[in-house]
């Protein structure tokens, strides 16, 4: 069986403590809110795809970063189909990634800030990403934090968005 299709029981995590890093553990729970699934608008965000998954919702955020959507949506599939938890990341061999997000530009500087991102979120274990936590998390800008606060979360927010994409959902 390929890497590609490699599921969640087959990936490993950090290991805890005390045991060498080879060894396979069990993810803990998912730490992303499962709940909400907004109403679908009619500009068909990337993030409206994705309202049950947080990894996704922020993995689109940081793809779409200085790229276009066009770019972005050739990739998205195949990554998630690869690393679809921040736990199945940490393993992943840096080189491999780079090539799977080349045509985004950067390859090298994002794969660092998904595999930073993907650590932090681990490093947290078992708690719950949420409003107040998710912008200490790396790489997630004000665009991440209000994508995953309104399709994960289902909080809209007292003030729109700056993002023009996300306007027009909050619109």
């Amino acid at each position: 069986m390929g890497s590609s299709s490699r599921r969640l029981s087959e990936t490993y995590s950090a290991p805890p403590a005390g045991q060498p890093a080879a060894a396979p553990v069990t993810p803990p729970p998912p730490q992303f809110p499962r709940r909400f699934a907004g109403p679908k608008s009619p500009h068909d965000l990337i993030q409206e795809r994705y309202p049950h998954d947080g990894w996704a919702v922020l993995m689109c955020c940081l793809m779409l970063n200085c790229t276009t959507r066009v770019q972005m949506e050739r990739v998205i599939g195949p990554f998630l189909e690869r690393w679809p938890t921040p736990y199945s990341v940490l393993p992943a061999d840096s080189h491999e990634m780079a090539e799977v997000v080349r045509s985004l530009g950067f390859k090298n500087r994002r794969t660092e800030r998904i595999k930073r991102l993907a650590g932090d979120i681990v490093a947290r274990g078992d708690g719950p990403i949420t409003s107040e936590n998710v912008r200490s998390l790396h790489g997630v800008g004000e665009y991440g934090a209000r994508a995953y606060e309104i399709f994960c979360l289902g909080v809209l927010g007292a003030e729109p968005p700056d993002d023009h994409s996300l306007v027009k959902y909050y619109e």
